[in-house]
Order: C-alpha cells, then sequence, then structure tokens
C-alpha cells in the first residue's frame, strides 16, 4: 500500500501503531528521533510521515519544517499524534501545512486509519466540465454558447520582452458583457425566499433563545437551558475557549463558559450556532472548499471585530457575526441551486472575475443581495443586515446607501477586503479590492492595521485548530501557500503606491512574500489609484530603483481603470503589465509569471492558482 515512517519516543505507543498500519499491508519504518527520520528521508522520502512533537530538547515543529523545506517532502503528507502540545506548537503545525493532527488523550483506531487515508489520496483534480441541462436554465438560451469563445483561463504566456507591456485588464469588461442570465427574476426571487425558510429549530436551542430574551432569567437557567443539549455544551465550551473569548486559564465548565460568554451574548452565540449549522450543506463542497469558506468567515468576523472595538463600537460581537454571515448567501444559492450555482462558480473562475460580478450578470442578484431577503425574513436588526447587503460597495456607494449605518457598513466591507489580502481561507473569490478609501472614512490608525496584520492570522490558525482537534476534518492547506507556489521563488515583490502603510495590495504583497519580503525585489508592483497620484508615485518609483543601484525591474501597474501608468519615461525599455482593480489573483499571478518568466527558467511559470481546492 504505502510506506510510512513513523516518529514516536514511545515504545508503548510506537509498536503498537506499527502493528495496526502493518496489519493493514503498509510498510511501517519506526524512529524514535527526528534525527533519525531526517538521515532515512534523506535516503529515501516515504509516502506519509506520522509524528509526535515533544521529543526531549528537540522540539518536533523545528523537525516538520526540515520536511516541508527539503525538496524530497516538501508535498509528503505529515499526521501529527501528540501528547501534550503547548498552543504555540499546535498552532506552528498547522503554519507549517501538516495534513491532519490528533491528540492521544482521543485516539481512536478508527480516527486514526481515516487521517491516513485522507492524507494518501492525490491531490483532487479539477472537476470535469459541469454539463447543464436546458429545461433547468430558465431564460438561458444556450448554456454553452455564454462562454464559448469568451471563456478561458489566464495562464501565463510566453516571457514579455523589454520595451513590451501587457494589460490583463483590457478584457474583462467585454468578458463580463458577454454572459447572459441563467433565471429569471421570478424564479431567483421563489429559490432565494425557499432557502430563507429556517428549519424547526432544537427544543434547547429555542429555549435558550427564549431564556436569553427574558430580563428575568438567571444564570442558574442559562446553565441548565445549555446542559439539555450536549451538542451546545460543547459547543459553547469550545467557543469560550476560543481567540475570540479567552481570557486567563482554559475554561472547563458549562457553568465558567457562560459567564466568560456573558448572558448577554448568549443569544447570539446559540444564533450564530443555529445559522452555521443551517448553511453546512453538501452542494457548496462541489465546487468550493467548505473549510476554506469558513475559514474565511471566521478570518473576516476577527477583523471585523478588532475594526469595530478601534473605532469605538460597544458591540464588537455584532460585528463578528456580520462578518460570519456575510457570505452566507453564497450557500443559499449552492443549495437552492445547485448545479447552476456550480455552472456560476465555473464561469467566474475560468473568466478570472470577481464572483459577485458573474453571480449579478448570471443570476440576477448577486450573494450579498440574497441575504437582504433571507435576512429580513429572519427579523434581523437593521443594523446587522445593511452591512452584509452592502459589504461589497465603494465608500462613496456605502455612504449613499446605508448613511445610517455607515460604521457597521464600512467596518464589515473592510474587514472582508482585508481577510482577502491576508489570504484567511477563500470564498471561492479570490480577488483583492482596494482599502484606503474605506479605512480612510472610518479614520483608523496605522497602528489598528499592523495589529490586524500581526494577530488575526495565527487568531484564525488557533480557531482552525480548535476544529481540526474536535472533529475528523482533515487538516487544509493555507490559500497563502497555495499563491506561493504559483509565483514561484523568484517572486520578491517591491511594493510602490500612494497610501502604502494601508492598502491591501501592500498586505497582500508583503503576506506572500513572506520571510522574503526584505531580500532584493525582483519585481515592482506600483498602484496607481488616481491620476493625480501618478507624479507621487513616479517618483516613488524612480528613487527607489536609484537606491538600488539603479537597477530597473520589471513592473505591474495596478489601477481602477487598468489604464494609468507612472511617468512615460519611467516604463521605457521595460517590462510591464496593466492590472484593473478589483482583480482575480490568477490574473495577477499570470501577470508576474509573464515578467518572471526568465528567472523561472524561460518557460512559462508554474499554474496559477485556482480559486477552489
Amino acid at each position: 500500500m504505502a510506506t510510512i515512517l513513523l516518529v514516536e519516543p514511545a515504545a508503548l505507543v510506537r509498536e503498537p501503531l506499527a502493528e495496526i498500519l502493518q496489519t493493514r499491508t503498509h510498510t511501517v519504518t519506526t524512529v524514535t528521533s527526528p534525527a533519525e527520520a531526517l538521515a532515512i528521508i534523506s535516503v529515501n522520502a516515504p509516502d506519509l510521515i506520522i509524528t509526535e512533537l515533544t521529543f526531549g530538547q528537540y522540539d518536533g515543529v523545528g523537525f516538520i519544517r526540515n520536511v516541508r523545506n527539503s525538496p524530497k517532502t516538501a508535498r509528503t503528507p505529515v499526521l501529527v499524534l501528540a501528547g501534550a502540545p503547548t498552543k504555540a506548537q499546535l498552532v506552528n503545525t498547522i503554519k507549517l501545512g501538516i495534513n491532519g493532527f490528533m491528540l492521544k488523550n482521543r485516539f481512536s483506531i478508527a480516527e486514526f486509519l481515516q487521517k491516513i487515508e485522507t492524507a494518501l489520496k492525490p491531490p483532487q483534480e479539477a472537476p470535469a466540465p459541469l454539463k447543464i441541462d436546458p429545461s433547468k436554465t430558465g431564460s438561458m438560451k444556450s448554456p454553452v454558447a455564454v462562454t464559448a469563445n469568451k471563456t478561458r483561463s489566464i495562464a501565463p504566456a510566453a516571457p514579455i520582452k523589454p520595451g513590451t507591456q501587457h494589460s490583463a485588464a483590457d478584457d474583462a469588461v467585454e468578458l463580463l458583457k458577454s454572459l447572459r442570465p441563467i433565471v429569471n427574476r421570478t424564479e431567483i426571487q421563489e429559490c432565494i425566499d425557499k432557502g430563507g425558510e429556517v428549519k424547526a429549530l432544537s427544543p434547547a436551542v429555542g429555549h435558550l433563545l427564549k431564556l436569553t430574551n427574558s430580563e428575568g432569567a438567571s444564570m442558574d437557567q442559562i446553565v441548565e437551558a445549555v446542559r439539555m443539549d450536549h451538542a451546545i455544551a460543547l459547543k459553547m465550551l469550545k467557543m469560550a475557549n476560543s481567540a475570540v473569548y479567552t481570557r486567563g486559564e482554559p475554561v472547563d465548565s458549562i457553568r465558567k463558559a457562560v459567564l466568560r460568554i456573558g448572558t448577554d451574548q448568549i443569544r447570539q452565540a446559540v444564533l450564530n450556532i443555529a445559522v452555521i449549522e443551517r448553511f453546512s450543506n453538501p452542494e457548496l463542497s462541489k465546487f468550493l472548499d467548505c473549510n476554506q469558506f469558513w475559514e474565511h468567515a471566521i478570518g473576516c468576523g476577527l477583523i471585523a471585530t478588532t475594526i469595530a472595538r478601534a473605532a469605538g463600537s460597544t458591540d464588537a460581537d455584532s460585528a463578528f457575526t456580520m462578518g460570519l454571515l456575510h457570505d452566507a448567501g453564497r450557500m443559499v444559492l449552492a443549495e437552492q441551486l445547485g448545479e447552476r450555482y456550480v455552472h456560476v462558480l465555473r464561469t467566474a473562475r475560468e473568466m478570472n472575475l470577481p464572483l459577485e460580478y458573474v453571480e449579478k450578470r448570471m443570476l440576477l442578484f448577486n450573494h450579498a443581495e440574497v441575504m437582504d431577503r433571507v435576512l429580513h425574513s429572519w427579523n434581523f436588526p437593521k443594523q446587522l443586515i445593511n452591512p452584509i447587503v452592502f459589504h461589497h460597495l465603494s465608500a462613496a456607494n456605502l455612504r449613499a446607501m446605508s448613511p445610517s449605518e455607515l460604521r457597521e457598513t464600512t467596518t464589515l466591507a473592510l474587514a472582508n477586503r482585508l481577510a482577502h489580502a491576508l489570504l484567511l481561507g477563500s470564498s471561492g473569490n479570490m480577488t483583492i479590492y482596494p482599502t484606503a478609501e474605506l479605512r480612510r472614512t472610518l479614520g483608523l490608525q496605522e497602528s489598528v492595521i499592523e495589529e490586524i496584520e500581526r494577530d488575526i492570522p495565527s487568531q484564525t490558525d488557533e480557531m482552525k485548530f480548535a476544529m481540526l482537534s474536535f472533529s475528523n476534518v482533515a487538516a487544509w492547506p493555507q490559500a497563502r501557500e497555495s499563491v506561493r507556489g504559483s509565483l514561484g521563488a523568484h517572486f520578491r515583490p517591491l511594493y510602490i503606491g500612494a497610501d502604502e502603510p494601508f492598502d491591501a495590495l501592500r498586505i497582500f504583497c508583503k503576506r506572500v512574500a513572506g520571510e522574503f519580503a526584505d531580500e532584493a525585489p525582483t519585481i515592482a508592483i506600483v498602484e496607481i489609484p488616481n491620476a493625480a497620484a501618478i507624479p507621487v508615485v513616479s517618483k516613488r518609483l524612480k528613487d527607489l530603483e536609484t537606491t538600488m543601484s539603479g537597477e530597473r525591474l520589471p513592473v505591474v501597474v495596478v489601477s481602477p481603470s487598468g489604464k494609468l501608468i507612472p511617468e512615460a519615461f519611467l516604463l521605457a525599455g521595460r517590462a510591464h503589465e496593466r492590472l484593473q482593480t478589483p482583480f482575480v489573483i490568477e490574473r495577477f499571478t499570470a501577470a508576474c509569471g509573464r515578467l518572471l518568466a526568465p528567472a523561472n527558467g524561460g518557460g512559462a511559470a508554474e499554474a496559477p492558482l485556482r480559486a477552489t481546492a
């Protein structure tokens, strides 16, 4: 079957595990230390590595890092079976891209074998072209003709010669115009209304919602109501120990969990649980990675909470709820439209267009507008509905459409864009949006953006680990690693913009570059927000290149129209590309791939990131 390297210092654990694996016809090599394991790997890489994290003086995280840094084992699946790991060890192993995690005190043979089977599966191939039944597509005339001569993957072409330029923005508008609706307005409204029909809540949930809405309810009554339902009790304990609520020692009782979360927030927490379970459906998994989807939702919620607190809001828990639910309209569309929504997802990916634009063209509603009808049917408060409905709008449009909830709508819009820039999961829409105007609307200081960049990725990892450690879900890769892999080792960006400390493109470039961010740059990423910024950006590009001994880098120029460029003399004699904001990350990786192709060996760069796993 497979060759497995088991790295475990304790014989009482190592020998039974080896015997279990051998009875499943696997070839097992056992060692007691990372040093022995590295010696074996240097000769012959196994199909799978299973390792503890604690080895006396040797840190198991360092061993996994060596495994990931070796060309022989960079993609080898790694499962962690740990006894008493520290919080830092858990977070760091997830960042390194392990394929599964189990705690020894919760060990079960069935789960162990399932995780091994999952880890050994080859990467899932892209889904086959979808065949649409015309009888189920409403007013769409010809589902094939919609994209027959326009739909394509923007893959890296041959390297661009010095002195030439290319615009990936030139065909985006025409591609979007080529799309036609695949449903009529009446049909889509009926689907949305059907998706808003809430399934009956369990008696425990209903009782809790009633108690938490009553001023006369006591703490003992609420604790007892939580205890009525084992599933709710377990989730409350997880929540109380998550990054959102962690303060002091870990919570180990229902009463402590309720006290930590607070009676005012219990109702919101129960409502969050009910909504998440309502939309955890299998339809989306046909095309999107549901784990990546919820990672993005959680990351957005954490960012929204941080922004709300910095902006002086007294209701940070509502900000988390808005972040958690902002893309839930996609779940409604997936559940109600099935293959037709898969067709929308595939079209957006193949055309490399922001998903909400394609939704609007093909379904007449985008996912945010879907939630307007759904949340109103659930009697959600207006201050939560409008931010979710308008979270894709620009700062100017937010002021016009939602003046009374401007702070809340701007908070969620900015949180969503920063979650995209930080590559926290994927909602099926790998797109980078500008953020400067939203940040200025809220008046956020640079320190808040720095806090988000520094802390939110690790907080999201902690919540991701909580999900992994209490379930049979296999570890999923970080979106950042996928993007880095598509750009190659030669991507070392020099970002130049008019609002450098704050904008999403600068954050995105830094996040992707990672440990290479401070090395000598190989490509310049120039952002021009408007024509008035051209002299400022041009001077910065000239000054920085002079500082670098006059080296002229290839340039990707990003602007709202896709047509603005620095002063002409700066681009003379050098290859450059233009992108329009917002842009799908695959367009960016393709543009960089063409410009960096000579550094990568003269051929096309690696295949760019797809929006789904």
